[in-house]
């Protein structure tokens, strides 16, 4: 009788040992994916959006996917930016590519919060449920206002390419994209720290 007790709870002790490296390992695939001090990893985050969608908070999968189809579409107009300055073979407007970077950052950043909230929160508490909802509408309304943004800047972009040459102010207009572009994400960055 005694042997069968230690045996139930050595596999019990192992059971939770197995449990807590499997919690370690998820901590860690979180730090990776979710670091504040390097650059975030936009398809780590869109399957950890997955992840979440299909498991724990499968309740708001159509939030959390909305949220990861915005990553999609913004690196389908960074290959469309890509593809439009080398075909262009316009070299000298590379930094256009920096800041489509920096869009998807903030992007990335702001998922990134979201997390932290899925994290935290409990699925079956109708608080957190109601206060995650919330923080997933921002973050979507954030996310479409800046895609718009680098959607016009594209087709500003086309534009000036396409008007080579000729005289007129489509430079400008690019500049007033790019420097609205970058303003907003800065604009949410102050929000965000006040």
């Amino acid at each position: 009788r005694q042997k069968r007790w230690q045996a139930a709870r050595d596999r019990e002790t192992a059971r939770d040992e197995v449990q807590r490296q499997e919690r370690m390992q998820e901590q860690e695939k979180h730090k990776e994916v979710l670091s504040v001090s390097k650059k975030m990893d936009s398809q780590k985050i869109r399957d950890l959006l997955t992840e979440y969608a299909a498991q724990k908070w499968n309740t708001l999968a159509q939030p959390l996917m909305q949220l990861k189809l915005q990553l999609d579409m913004m690196d389908e107009h960074q290959e469309k930016l890509s593809h439009l300055l080398d075909i262009n073979g316009a070299d000298a407007l590379a930094s256009t590519e920096d800041m489509l970077d920096r869009v998807e950052q903030y992007l990335c950043k702001n998922v990134r919060k979201v997390i932290n909230y899925l994290d935290v929160a409990e699925n079956d508490e109708e608080k957190d449920v109601r206060l995650v909802q919330e923080k997933l509408s921002v973050c979507h309304e954030e996310g479409q206002k800046q895609l718009v943004q680098v959607q016009e800047f594209l087709f500003a972009l086309a534009e000036f390419l396409n008007k080579q040459g000729e005289d007129d102010n489509s430079m400008e207009l690019l500049d007033v994209y790019k420097s609205t572009i970058l303003s907003s994400i800065e604009d949410g960055q102050r929000k965000d720290n006040a």
